[in-house]
């Protein structure tokens, strides 16, 4: 994005908090129903102070970073194995398709009686959460390179694992880092839902939960903000990453 841009966003982004602002003064929201952001900010300056708002999202961004991980580094791999081979597509579309539509909420009682309470079952349902799209994605990047690019390797005998680094990945990139922007912010809704229906993880959403039975609403969006903020921050470093490896598909593209 250029800076124009980037400024055009900022603008219109402090706007809207202004709006909020005045209108929470005038009396358009109760306190407890939505705070002005100068009241979560002075609540959420409280919580940093007190130590416990940094404690907090220090294990939500934990749970969030092994949960989407695993989700990556399992979902890329299969996805690319189930676009290259038929015969591992037949064998498991139909548990990927029985699979794929069940709510994160729905398999949670499943992770715990299976897993138990910690954080292997977080780690689990977060990975399960967000992993289908990330697999998806490979799959479709992989099954949707031009077939001219592998018989050209095959008639130049380039070997298998070559033709992997080569032609597959980088052809398969694009679609693939799509499924990780995508998956990641599947991830960080479902960390948030986990920990806040769990109500044993720890983390902002059981955080937050507990602020709400206090009736301590400033601090409760706060934690909301600051789960937002950590979902924003992993974003950015993922376009970094991308846009650091993707550079010659942006030349391409160009071209």
């Amino acid at each position: 994005m250029s800076k124009a841009g980037r400024f055009i966003g900022l603008v219109c982004l402090l706007a809207l908090i202004a709006l909020w602002e005045m209108m929470a003064r005038w009396g358009f929201f109760t306190p407890q129903q939505l705070p002005a952001p100068s009241a979560i900010a002075v609540g959420g300056w409280r919580e940093i102070l007190s130590g416990d708002l940094p404690e907090q999202a220090l294990l939500t961004a934990r749970h969030l970073f092994v949960g989407f991980g695993l989700a990556a580094v399992i979902g890329i791999p299969v996805g690319f194995m189930l676009g290259r081979s038929r015969l591992f597509y037949a064998a498991l579309q139909p548990m990927i398709e029985f699979l794929r539509p069940m709510p994160v909420i729905a398999i949670l009682p499943i992770a715990v009686l299976i897993l138990g309470l910690g954080d292997k079952m977080i780690y689990s349902v977060i990975a399960f959460g967000s992993g289908w799209i990330i697999l998806l994605h490979a799959m479709d990047g992989a099954r949707g390179i031009d077939p001219v690019l592998i018989e050209t390797g095959r008639t130049f005998r380039v070997p298998r694992f070559r033709q992997f680094v080569t032609i597959i990945l980088p052809a398969a990139a694009p679609q693939t880092f799509t499924g990780l922007k995508v998956g990641l912010g599947i991830a960080v809704i479902v960390t948030a839902v986990v920990e806040l229906v769990s109500g044993f993880a720890g983390g902002l959403g059981d955080y937050i939960s507990q602020l709400e039975g206090a009736m301590r609403a400033p601090e409760a969006y706060a934690g909301i903000v600051i789960i937002a903020l950590l979902g924003y921050g992993l974003g950015q470093m993922l376009l970094g990453i991308e846009y650091k490896l993707m550079a010659w598909h942006r030349g391409f593209t160009g071209r």
